[in-house]
Formats: C-alpha cells, sequence, structure tokens
C-alpha cells in the first residue's frame, strides 16, 4: 500500500527502533521498499518481459520460484519434460508477477482461462486493484489495472480448498485453457515452526 513520505520515514524508524529482526534487516527493509517502490512505479508503466497471455498454451504449469538451470539439469531424468525453456517474466516477485500478467488488456483470454493457484498473493491482488498488501511504499502505484477474481474461467485457491465437500455448488472448470501455479512454501504463510523444519 503506498503511504505517505512522511508516514513511510515515522513507520520505518519505529520498525527500525522496535522490530523484532536483526538490525541490519531493520535498516535495509525500508530501503528495499523504496527501491520496490520506485521498481514497480516504471514497471507497472511499462512492463519488461513476456505476459503468458500472450503466448499460446493449453496448460500452462507455473512453478513458482523455480531456476530454470536446475529443471535443466533434472530434465533427462524425467520423460515428461521434453525441454525446457524460458521467457523473461512479467514479474520479479508474486506480487508484481500477478499485477502484470493479470492485467485487463488480457481479460479475453483470462475469461477462457482456469487458474489454480498455491500462491497466497492472488487474494491480494485480484479484486482488490492489485494493491501491495501489507508492504508500505514510500513511492509507486497505489492500484494496478487488474481483471476482478469473477472475470477467470476458473478460480481456486488450493489453501482453502475443501476436497471432502462438493457442496459449494461453484461449478467445476470448463475453461479451454487451465493455468496451475505451485510455489514453494515461502511468505505470506508459515506452514511450521522453524525448529521444526530444520530438524
Amino acid at each position: 500500500m503506498t503511504v505517505s513520505f512522511s508516514g513511510w520515514i515515522s513507520e520505518s524508524i519505529s520498525a527500525i527502533m522496535d522490530g523484532d529482526r536483526s538490525l541490519p534487516v531493520r535498516v535495509l527493509r525500508p530501503l528495499y521498499l523504496l527501491y520496490e517502490g520506485a521498481f514497480l512505479s516504471v514497471t507497472s508503466r511499462y512492463p519488461i518481459g513476456t505476459n503468458v497471455f500472450e503466448l499460446d498454451w493449453d496448460a500452462l504449469i507455473i512453478l513458482d520460484a523455480c531456476r530454470v538451470d536446475a529443471l535443466a539439469e533434472l530434465a533427462p531424468e524425467y520423460e515428461f519434460l521434453e525441454g525446457v525453456d524460458s521467457i523473461r517474466s512479467v514479474g520479479s516477485s508474486s506480487f508484481e508477477w500477478m499485477n502484470q500478467t493479470f492485467r485487463t488488456a488480457y481479460q479475453e483470454e483470462i475469461r477462457d482461462t482456469a487458474y489454480v493457484t498455491q500462491n497466497g498473493f492472488h487474494d491480494r491482488i485480484l479484486g482488490k486493484g492489485g494493491i501491495t498488501g501489507q508492504a508500505l511504499l514510500p513511492i509507486g502505484p497505489s492500484h494496478f489495472d487488474v481483471v476482478d477474481p469473477s472475470d477467470l474461467g476458473y478460480l481456486e485457491g488450493l489453501w482453502r480448498a475443501d476436497f471432502e465437500d462438493d457442496s459449494s455448488g461453484r461449478s467445476k472448470a470448463k475453461s479451454p485453457r487451465a493455468s496451475i501455479h505451485g510455489t514453494r512454501p515461502t511468505g505470506p504463510f508459515e506452514l511450521v515452526g522453524r525448529s521444526t523444519v530444520n530438524a
């Protein structure tokens, strides 16, 4: 969410003084948000990369935070990975990627797409004008031109799905295109305590 510069200064000082993270992290975070706001100011008007809705596909599997070089190295071990290719993404983070991908300029293609996602940022972005969520940006866009969730052929957030109960009345996806968006366990969710993960 974009805040006034004085509000950002006030919040940054408060986070530096009272935060529960290490001092270097508390100092660098406001500087990173300043950079991110400036970067988003430019890329929200002049997107870089290739939007997936500009490409021809029937099924798209998005491996969020997957390194192409690591996938290419493993590809010979799996028959279904016939070739590993990459394109320049329209975003370097989930927030930026979703805001740049689900733009109203691609509404016709989006309407024909079923989007099943494990990424929790879709809730914060679609239907909320692409707000930045909890990050306080001193500069940058306060709104992105994104579609409403009802504009998708089908939308499902996997962490909310009740696989035992099919009484929701929602129709099953009948869209001609399907996009599955998987992500490794990362923010904004902590699945288990750190001590358990490292054990």
